[in-house]
């Protein structure tokens, strides 16, 4: 629902700090979706199918972002920036409702591939603020060196690797 709401701002507003603020803004919601997705798989796929399952989330994700700068191209070409950003938050809204739709445990059996004592009922108490559920889960990071470390590398690969989103940009616009 957050990024429905950057998407339809940023059909709206100019400016390079509107435009940096706003892109911030999906950048954190991404980070917030993403282990969100993770924690339902195991409730939708049973103990046996989270490995399979979990591929087809990275497979989904990965695929998404090969074809999303694809279809952003025809949508701005078709209508400009404020048709694609259209786009996107309309599909973020319909995200929103289908993931609020799914039927999916509360409390901390919902997530049982979390080890007891790290805050597993903290990372799953729908009633705790944002703020607690990150810090919940930034203090399992710092508990489990780990974790921590595959969470730090793969952040880095992935914001590096976005990097080629803005190359992509320069070099469409060269061709």
């Amino acid at each position: 629902a957050a990024e429905t709401v950057v998407a339809l701002a940023l059909t709206r507003l100019t400016g390079t700090g509107a435009i940096l603020g706003l892109s911030l803004g999906f950048g954190v919601c991404a980070a917030l979706l993403q282990p969100g997705l993770g924690a339902i798989v195991p409730q939708l796929a049973g103990r046996t199918g989270v490995t399979r399952a979990n591929g087809y989330l990275q497979a989904a994700t990965w695929g998404g972002f090969t074809v999303g700068p694809l279809l952003a191209g025809v949508l701005t070409a078709a209508g400009g920036t404020g048709l694609a950003l259209g786009a996107v938050a309309a599909v973020y809204g319909l995200g929103a409702i289908g993931l609020r739709a799914l039927p999916l445990a509360t409390g901390p059996a919902g997530l049982a591939g979390i080890p007891a004592g790290r805050d597993a009922h903290d990372l799953d108490n729908p009633a705790g603020s944002l703020g607690r559920q990150v810090s919940a889960g930034l203090r399992f990071l710092r508990a489990d060196r780990e974790a921590g470390l595959l969470v730090l590398v793969v952040a880095v690969m992935v914001a590096f690797g976005n990097l080629a989103s803005v190359a992509e940009v320069a070099f469409a616009e060269g061709v």
